[in-house]
């Protein structure tokens, strides 16, 4: 569970590339309710074609809102929720230059803004309505300067056969769901260097203030 720009596609990949765990992305499918859940593990292994694995887990990247429109499923204890999120002058620079990727440029910094600050008071939601030995949280940046201990920390919570790795697989997935960019070629949890733009000074003290908000209500609990 994460916005956008959040490191999502990195994390999703370290997760795949484990033998315990299928997946196929940020694969769009709304769970009204558990027969959904069994549509959604039945069409990840027809798309990954693995109907003969068994896995602990099956997993999807979400980073928007249609996932999950009814709360109560959640509370599901077989269902797990990794919750990561991103400092916002990197989320929202990366998503800019997303912009300019696919000419999308009825998107301004204010609306980016706006879709930052929606997502990530969403993701707390979602943390509200689950019990805390159901989610675990880290932030990319976290993730970035000390892999091994983040990483640890997740296989522990999911209780994995194999630790995860900070070096992954390319997936049938890749460039078709989740991050566009060359980074995620890498294989290897590696610093990026997007370009940064300047935001408006009141545009970002209103991001930061979401992103302070979120790390005091998940590390209390967390």
């Amino acid at each position: 569970m994460a916005h956008v720009r959040s490191g999502s596609s990195l994390m999703t990949h370290i997760l795949c590339t484990n033998d315990d765990i299928l997946g196929f992305g940020e694969y769009s499918y709304e769970i009204s309710d558990e027969d959904d859940l069994e549509t959604f593990n039945f069409d990840v292994r027809r798309k990954s074609r693995e109907f003969f694995s068994k896995p602990t887990y099956i997993t999807n990247q979400i980073n928007d809102s249609y996932c999950f429109p009814d709360k109560r499923l959640l509370k599901l204890k077989r269902l797990k929720f990794i919750f990561l999120i991103r400092q916002p002058q990197e989320a929202i620079s990366s998503m800019y230059q997303l912009t300019k990727r696919f000419d999308q440029t009825h998107l301004t910094l204010e609306k980016l803004v706006d879709q930052y600050c929606k997502q990530v008071n969403y993701l707390l939601k979602l943390k509200d309505a689950i019990s805390e030995d159901q989610y675990v949280f880290l932030t990319y940046e976290s993730l970035i300067r000390n892999p091994e201990n983040q990483l640890n920390r997740l296989s522990s919570f999911l209780k994995l056969n194999q630790p995860l790795s900070p070096e992954y697989n390319l997936q049938k997935f890749t460039h078709h769901s989740g991050d566009p960019s060359e980074h995620i070629c890498s294989q290897k949890i590696k610093t990026t260097k997007s370009p940064q733009i300047k935001l408006d000074k009141v545009l970002l003290e209103r991001a930061q203030t979401v992103y302070n908000k979120a790390l005091v209500s998940f590390k209390k609990e967390n």
